[in-house]
């Protein structure tokens, strides 16, 4: 026995070595082939900087994480406008631009195109079923079609009047009665508007600044602001931790899948009253509602949509949840991250700010209410809005995959002298449009890196010369539900207030800046924790 042991344990040392020469070897062929994919040079890391445990590394000398466009924005595309990442242990090999024209080349294709969304790029969007963000080819087509409908002048108008409705419920609250109001940190109030529009205009739920809408109706229930917060915080932990690790005892993942779990059940829970609602199994009045549904919100029109659609156009429950939660996420996070750190960058230049505040005036004069028809004349409202955009992007990498061998063309840069160049790309390279590079990039714009809403002011504000809501027939559907939202919103908060930095003991505006105005990674994008002042303003004269 202790001879059979023994020659096993000779044996094991052997196997595992073996085996250990394997995993090095076939981790060097294919770095090798990597190489070989893309033939740029650029970053050599151990991990790539999207996918698991890159995403969760910080970056240094020796990892490119989830930041490294913008920690290495300065030097990043120095000496070319396309880099190359070849992780040698775990990730495919991918070329990084910040270049305009490649990133229209690769999101135009549409049904035909030779660039697709790659399935691992969207993980976090397909927690609860694919949807229009996260589809390709012909299943986005057919999401485009439902989903398109639903986002109509009915549904806009309805937006503009419940922001209205949202402010004035918002200062007649005790703590707006005073004449400076800190919020620590202004994320507060532009997290719980963009919900409460959100849940309004688009689930038709019942919801007022001091009841904002719950996932349940019982005292266990979360608001949905606060389920979304966790799931968005926690989205690598549910994507990427085993499941051995989930089941601890440990009261942040407790949190996690209670929040999913009720998440879940409130968009089940929605999608099943819509549809009895609009099949006329369930009549609309609901319970906790004195209107009962509006026939016009967001998630009617779209299951009404899905509903009239032939089979093979319909949309199944879990692509309904999958693009509920799309909205959810996304007209929800990226609105209130933008509303944010345009009150931030308000607030850190007085003389922007002045500007805004009198051409809201030009337009409304001292007491009067935004009308609809007013959003095209707040131009420079807008404009510091999407300018906020600009810099701090909610979806800030786009990423597509080559279907075939293929060839994209980059013009010439007549601002560095760079000539026209031909880019050649292997089936299966993946290609990142770095939007944090692209709006940084100072080939598209002088002084990138300041905050100037003037960029904008000769623009419509629905141009699609406008690239922070992404580019190509991919860009975002709810872009103008945002941004009627912001602009009404802001008109009527910087109409009545002055916006501030609120400074600790001995800190200075740009300190203030450089703690603040920052991004902040999570499943989107936004700035970090805002503090700032309200002071209400003395009455415009006219």
């Amino acid at each position: 026995m202790s001879l059979l042991l023994g020659t096993w344990g000779d044996r094991s040392g052997y196997i595992l070595l073996s085996l250990f020469a394997v995993l090095v070897i076939s981790r060097i062929l294919k770095f090798y082939n990597g190489l070989q994919v893309v033939n740029v040079s650029g970053y050599r890391p151990l991990f790539g900087p999207l996918g698991f445990p890159g995403v969760l590394l910080p970056t240094r000398w020796w990892n490119v994480g989830l930041d490294v466009h913008y920690r290495r924005r300065h030097d990043m595309y120095k000496e070319s406008d396309y880099i190359s990442i070849v992780p040698f242990i775990s990730g495919k090999p991918q070329i990084w631009t910040n270049n305009l024209d490649v990133a229209r080349q690769i999101e135009g294709g549409g049904l035909k195109g030779v660039f697709h969304k790659p399935l691992e790029s969207s993980a976090a969007l397909r927690l609860w079923g694919t949807n229009l963000a996260a589809a390709n080819g012909e299943q986005w087509r057919r999401h485009r079609r439902v989903m398109g409908p639903a986002f109509n002048q009915k549904l806009y108008r309805i937006v503009w009047k419940k922001t209205q409705e949202i402010y004035r419920e918002m200062v007649m609250t005790p703590e707006w009665t005073n004449e400076v109001v800190p919020i620590r940190p202004v994320q507060s109030i532009t997290f719980k508007l963009a919900l409460i529009i959100l849940g309004s205009c688009g689930f038709g739920l019942p919801g007022t600044w001091s009841e904002p809408p719950r996932t349940q109706s019982n005292d266990k229930a979360m608001t949905v602001q606060g389920a979304l917060r966790i799931v968005a915080d926690t989205v690598q932990l549910t994507l990427f931790a085993p499941g051995w690790l989930k089941a601890l005892p440990i009261k942040s993942f407790k949190d996690s899948q209670n929040a999913y779990r009720q998440l879940n059940d409130f968009m089940q829970d929605q999608i099943n009253l819509r549809k009895g609602f609009i099949n006329g199994q369930i009549a609309p009045e609901v319970e906790g509602s004195d209107e009962g549904v509006d026939k016009n919100n967001l998630l009617n029109l779209l299951i009404q949509a899905s509903e009239d659609e032939e089979g093979k156009y319909q949309l199944k429950d879990e692509e309904l949840i999958g693009n509920v939660f799309l909205l959810l996420l996304a007209g929800h996070e990226t609105t209130a991250n933008a509303l944010a750190g345009t009150f931030g960058f308000l607030a850190a230049d007085g003389k922007i700010q002045q500007e805004v505040y009198e051409s809201i005036i030009e337009v409304l004069g001292p007491e009067r209410d935004p009308d609809f028809e007013d959003y095209s004349k707040l131009n420079k409202v807008m404009a510091s809005f999407i300018e906020t955009v600009r810099l701090i992007p909610g979806g800030h990498v786009l990423i597509r995959e080559a279907g075939e061998d293929t060839i994209i063309d980059i013009p010439a840069d007549p601002k560095s002298g760079k000539p026209k160049r031909s880019l050649p790309l292997r089936k299966g390279v993946q290609v990142v449009v770095d939007m944090i590079g692209l709006h940084r990039n100072p080939r598209y714009f002088d002084d990138p890196e300041e905050y100037r809403p003037s960029r904008w002011f000769h623009l419509p504000n629905d141009s699609e010369l406008f690239t922070g809501f992404s580019v190509g027939p991919r860009a975002c559907i709810g872009r103008k539900f945002a941004s009627l939202e912001a602009v009404c919103w802001l008109s009527m908060v910087l109409r009545d207030w002055e916006v501030q930095p609120l400074l600790t003991e001995g800190e200075t505006i740009q300190e203030w800046k450089e703690r603040t105005l920052v991004p902040n990674f999570s499943l989107t994008l936004g700035v970090c924790d805002v503090p700032v002042r309200f002071v209400k303003r003395p009455k415009a004269t006219v």
